[in-house]
């Protein structure tokens, strides 16, 4: 008889649930049939043992009875335990099926649809595509996630480089990480291309392809989500094995799925009632590749919800539109505080993704954080989230507006400084957040960061160029004698129109905005420069030219009051003193029919790194007020003030969320300027060593370590000052004793000798070094010197004192963290 066998026949009357330590396993089987202790391994018949609860083989008859749940305790499971969990699921599944039926059968209706319409040598490749895909719904189109727009976007601009990457991606006979790879880099180089601020990002991630090629070959793929994965894994105990690359994920998933679909086959009542579902506008799902799928969907959220009723389907970006719901569970204003490396600027990412998403922060922090990481930037670099760091010299100026030099390139002759209100990075922040949502957008192409320029077409009223350049889209400026190239060999000394020619040339970028000057107080048209400069000799006059899209035209708009009380100058082009968010005002107030606006809903995210070391009051002024809740724009309270420079209205949006971090060991938090205090959340940040339970160096035990050091740090100092989980978490890829010493020798003595002022003997007391009898595993060794040698004939009496030195052998003796 195999041990396995013994083990299971030792264990076959037993009720489920029931827990036994490792030693009381072996000691059983050992007792009964006399086996070798050393032979019983619990690899053999546990779920994984250093992946807790994860099955070890994702084959459902493989033996493994027991559940290790930490701590040394072994939950015994039952044999099929993943089978038994997975036929659980699909019991629910058949319960609830006429509501699933009703909000899920728009995926089987999406596949037909794809199924219908799909064409790769369509003569308007753009046009079957859009058909093709237009019923995938939330699956291609949700909150910040526009994989479906992309795709059709770039088809209308390169409808044959589109046609080649799917023609590419599903080749069959082709590797699929090589698809995967060509595709993703296929769609980089169309993001580099048209990358002057009109698109940012192209969403065609890991999901996205799952879901054409599960449309393209249902029979044989699956639809892929990594929060589905992991939710689903988690539930039944499937190993979620850790991949180098992208498509490694997508084959451990499509792994997951067959599991659960060979259970679902060996339910004839699930099969009936799934194929008695599918009316003629439904794929028919012969192998039930997409029931498997709607089965580990319906799963996750059994796990997510924990036994509550299954939220409704995520909406799509169409119908956020019509109706926003805000969802997100985080504080308007947080600050997340704490000793250092307990994870605050880890937790500012997982906050920041789970606002900008309206999603629970339980969910988000729940997810991969790789993927929560990779969305963080994405937003980022979309302007969604802007971070800063406060210091001493922080101030008002930076935070708000203050006076910047400049040269005043209106008047050449002019080499005195001049100084120009600029708004500081949290200001033009909320004038982002806060400016009307226009529906064609991304085809209007501002950049991130537009400059806006004041621009005369031929002087001031009514002109032939004037006309000329708002019927064919650009602008035009003269100085034509100087020639097409400008260098700094040419001579402006008698004509003038240096500064001009440089900033129409040189400085105005694609995706700035132009204001085309009427009069010395009113505009006629906006627009977005969408071209770089050009030279036209056709013209007789102003041959200097730059294209234009005119977003508005033949308005008369007076600019005067948001251009601080300033007129226009005679000067062809320059910088205006005008906010975007004021010529969004405008554009919504004259848009013409076609341009469609709305309220920004969108969420966004400002952070304030090291909050603590700023002088809140110098930095934050009047706003301290105005970011309250209740004193935002829009609500009940809501208040605007009069900022001191510029003179203009200001107010905190409502969709602009603050979080800030502060490290405790700087700065208690009960020096904190009491005027911040209440006006934000505050959520503590201690140490978690749970986090390290399964980190064993050895038999070392890095969780329990930490947690003795911790307590000692608490008693000695206070608790403010002990030491971060995050400085241990590298050992988790590799727990060696080399990484240990790193950490302890770069981290954690220094953050002791500047928590305890060199005071080396409470570091001695923290590290266990005064109850270790063997000098080699102290990490800091008191020495008593021989004062009478030291000071030969010296007849004064010393406090005999120790001095200490710092044992670097130490480091790399697993003895001396045991002894801690």
């Amino acid at each position: 008889m195999t041990v396995i066998e013994q083990v299971r026949e030792c264990f076959k009357d037993c009720k489920i649930g029931t827990e036994f330590t490792r030693q009381e396993i072996i000691d059983r089987v050992c007792e009964k049939y006399g086996t070798n202790p050393t032979s019983v391994i619990p690899s053999d018949y546990c779920y994984n043992m250093t992946n807790k609860g994860k099955q070890a083989s994702s084959v459902l008859n493989s033996f493994k009875i027991f559940n290790n749940i930490g701590n040394g305790i072994y939950q015994y499971v039952g044999e099929n335990f993943m089978k038994v969990k997975i036929q659980e699921v699909i019991e629910a599944y058949k319960n609830d099926f006429e509501r699933i039926n009703q909000e899920e059968i728009y995926k089987w209706e999406a596949i037909k649809c794809f199924q219908d319409h799909w064409d790769i040598e369509a003569d308007d490749f753009t046009e079957m595509l859009t058909k093709s895909f237009e019923m995938a719904d939330n699956l291609l189109a949700a909150r910040n996630y526009f994989p479906y727009k992309m795709i059709v976007q770039f088809a209308k601009e390169e409808p044959d480089t589109v046609r080649r990457l799917f023609k590419n991606l599903f080749d069959e006979e082709i590797a699929l990480q090589k698809r995967y790879e060509d595709y993703r880099n296929g769609f980089h180089e169309l993001v580099q291309k048209y990358s002057d601020g009109t698109w940012k990002n192209h969403y065609q991630d890991l999901h996205a392809v799952s879901v054409y090629l599960a449309f393209r070959y249902p029979e044989k793929y699956f639809i892929y989500k990594y929060g589905i994965y992991k939710g689903f894994s988690e539930l039944i105990n499937f190993e979620v094995t850790k991949s180098n690359t992208e498509v490694g994920k997508l084959e451990n998933y499509f792994e997951l799925c067959n599991t659960v679909l060979n259970v679902a086959i060996e339910d004839e009542q699930l099969e009936n009632m799934s194929r008695d579902r599918l009316t003629e506008s439904c794929y028919q799902d012969e192998n039930y590749h997409l029931l498997a799928v709607d089965i580990v969907y319906y799963g996750n959220n059994i796990k997510k919800a924990q036994g509550e009723p299954k939220k409704e389907r995520k909406q799509s970006d169409m119908e956020l539109k019509k109706e926003k719901i805000y969802i997100t569970d985080v504080p308007k204003n947080v600050i997340l505080y704490g000793p250092p490396g307990t994870g605050k600027t880890y937790n500012s990412i997982v906050y920041a993704v789970s606002i900008i998403e309206n999603q629970k922060l339980e969910y988000v922090m729940n997810e991969d954080y790789n993927e929560v990481a990779e969305r963080y930037h994405t937003y980022k670099k979309e302007g969604y989230i802007e971070f800063t760091t406060f210091h001493q010299s922080y101030g008002y100026e930076e935070f708000i507006e203050g006076i910047k030099p400049v040269m005043n390139i209106e008047n050449e002759d002019q080499n005195e400084i001049q100084y120009d209100i600029k708004s500081g990075i949290f200001k033009s922040f909320c004038e982002k957040a806060v400016r009307p949502v226009l529906e064609d957008e991304m085809d209007m192409g501002i950049n991130n960061s537009p400059v806006i320029w004041k621009v005369s077409l031929e002087g001031t009223g009514d002109n032939p160029t004037r006309h000329e350049c708002m019927e064919k889209g650009h602008i035009r400026i003269g100085w034509d004698d100087y020639g097409a190239d400008i260098n700094d060999e040419t001579d402006f000394s008698e004509n003038g129109g240096k500064n001009v020619i440089n900033a129409f040339i040189n400085k105005m970028k694609i995706g700035d905005i132009v204001l085309s000057c009427f009069s010395s107080t009113t505009i006629d048209a906006i627009g977005v420069v969408t071209g770089d400069y050009e030279w036209h000799n056709e013209y007789e006059r102003y041959k200097r030219l730059r294209k234009v899209n005119w977003i508005v035209k033949n308005i008369r708009e007076d600019i005067v009051e948001i251009n601080n009380g300033t007129t226009m100058t005679l000067s062809s082009v320059y910088k205006l003193n005008i906010s975007l968010a004021d010529v969004m005002d405008i554009v919504n107030k004259n848009k013409p029919k076609s341009i469609v606006s709305e309220a920004n809903n969108k969420n966004y995210v400002f952070i304030i790194d090291e909050i603590n070391r700023g002088n809140i009051s110098k930095i934050f002024g009047e706003l301290i007020t105005l970011i309250e809740p209740t004193k935002r724009i829009g609500q009940t309270e809501g208040i605007t003030v009069r900022l001191p420079y510029s003179q203009k209205l200001f107010g905190v949006p409502n969709n602009v969320y603050i979080i800030g971090t502060m490290n405790t060991a700087d700065r208690s938090i009960a020096t904190i300027d009491t005027a911040l205090r209440r006006r934000f959340y505050f959520k503590e940040m201690q140490p978690n060593p749970k986090l390290l339970e399964d980190i064993m160096v050895e038999d070392l035990s890095i969780s329990e370590m930490l947690t003795t050091i911790n307590k000692r740090i608490s008693v000695l100092y206070d608790r403010e000052h002990t030491i971060g989980h995050a400085y241990f978490m590298s050992l988790r890829s590799n727990p060696t004793i080399e990484l240990l010493a790193d950490i302890f020798a770069n981290n954690i003595i220094p953050l002791l000798q500047e928590y305890f002022y060199e005071d080396y003997e409470k570091i001695r007391m923290i590290l266990g070094d005064c109850n270790k009898d063997n000098d080699e595993e102290q990490f800091i060794v008191a020495i008593l010197d021989n004062y009478d040698e030291l000071f030969v004939n010296a007849e004064i009496d010393f406090d005999e004192r120790p001095t200490y030195e710092i044992n670097r052998k130490a480091f790399d003796n697993i003895e001396a963290y045991r002894m801690i």
